[in-house]
Order: C-alpha cells, then structure tokens, then sequence
C-alpha cells in the first residue's frame, strides 16, 4: 500500500516537472530577451542624444531600409494598404517586431520579413529602428462620419494602451495615422485568433467587435 502511494507521488510529480521545465525555460528565456531588448534600447537612447552618431545612423538605416522600401516606402510611409507604416513608431515596439519576425514568433507576412529579419545585423537593426524613427508620417484621409462612430469605441477598447492620442510609447506601438486596410486586417485577425500572430491582450481588447465596429475603429485610428 505504501509502495503505491510512493508510485502515484512519484507519478504526480513527474507529470507536474514535464509541464513545469518548459514553463521555466520559457520564462528564462524571455528574460533573457527582455535584457537584451533593454541593452539595444540603451543603445539606441544613447546614439539618439548624439547629434552626430545619430546622423551617421539615420544615413545606415536609409540605406538598409532599401530591402523595405518595396513594401513600407522608401521613409516608411507604406505604399500598400495592406502594409503597415513604419515612420514615427514607437522605437521599443518597432525593434521588438523585428526580433519577434526573426525568431519565428511572428508569421503573419510570409516568409519576406522572417528572412529579411534573418539577415539584418544587431546594427543593422537598430540602424532601421533609429532611421524610421526620425521621419514624419504621412497623414491619410479618414471617412469623417465613420471615424464618429469608432471614437467611443477607441476611447473604451484602445485608449489605455494606445493613448488618447495612439502615440502611445514603451513598447505599444503608434497607431495613429495607420492604414486603414491593414489595422482592419490586423484586427480581424486578433479578434479570430488568426494570422500567425498571438497576443493576449489584443484577444481580449477585440473580443465581441462586429466587422462594422472594427472599420469605424480604423477610420478614427487614420485620423488621429
């Protein structure tokens, strides 16, 4: 009797260790990342605040942005509406999707931005990060009457994380003034846990949004 109930904790507890070391080395792994995040964002504040360094890398960035610009254009302005644009984002939520295509967690763009991410250097990517970063966005012009209807829904669903103004910063990224057609997509898409993407909070934060909901949310989003 007492042999069985050593057997059946000794069971337990290998079942319990098999779910646990993934858990584990999945958490140390992201904090492994979060450190190195926290080291390139270090350093991009630093060639920031040095008006030289910071010109030598927009210059670095421009010339790899020549891999993008077929998609996102040339300053980042995207020239197709399926593609989102990259000017003026959030520096931390820029060079985080740019590791998340590289080490496979996002798969939502074929396999052009996992192997072009592949490729790109540590300074090559900060390079871009800085450089996209530096230019304006182009405004795009919203649907008025639609844009009214998904102010109430941005206010409630998006402000907290985006910003009354979706300029948010730290992480979130810049969602004003981006293409309709694309944050239409992206929305559907987290709303129906599909596309190769996955984020808890943007689950969450789209649940129960009509397709109607999501395209006055897009039209206040391109005029904000």
């Amino acid at each position: 009797m007492m042999l069985k109930r050593y057997l059946l904790f000794f069971l337990r507890m290998s079942m319990f260790l098999l779910f646990l070391l993934p858990v584990l080395a999945l958490y140390a792994a992201q904090e492994e990342g979060s450190k190195i995040r926290k080291q390139i964002m270090e350093r991009i504040a630093k060639v920031n605040k040095d008006k030289s360094a910071r010109d030598a890398m927009i210059k670095k960035g421009r010339d790899v942005a020549y891999f993008c610009a077929y998609c996102h254009g040339q300053d980042g302005n995207s020239v197709k509406p399926k593609v989102p644009n990259l000017a003026d984002q959030d520096p931390a939520y820029l060079m985080d999707q740019i590791e998340k295509f590289a080490d496979g967690r996002r798969k939502d763009y074929t396999t052009v931005m996992q192997q072009l991410a592949k490729r790109f250097t540590q300074e090559e990517k900060i390079a871009l990060v800085v450089y996209y970063t530096s230019v304006q966005l182009k405004p795009l012009k919203a649907n008025i009457t639609l844009a009214e209807k998904g102010k109430p829904i941005y206010l409630v669903k998006c402000q907290q994380c985006h910003g009354k103004n979706g300029r948010a910063k730290n992480g979130y990224a810049r969602i004003a003034g981006q293409q309709p057609v694309y944050v239409i997509a992206t929305l559907k898409n987290f709303r129906d846990k599909q596309g190769g993407r996955n984020s808890a909070l943007m689950s969450i934060a789209t649940y129960g949004l009509s397709d109607s909901d999501i395209q006055a949310l897009a039209a206040y989003i391109v005029g904000l």
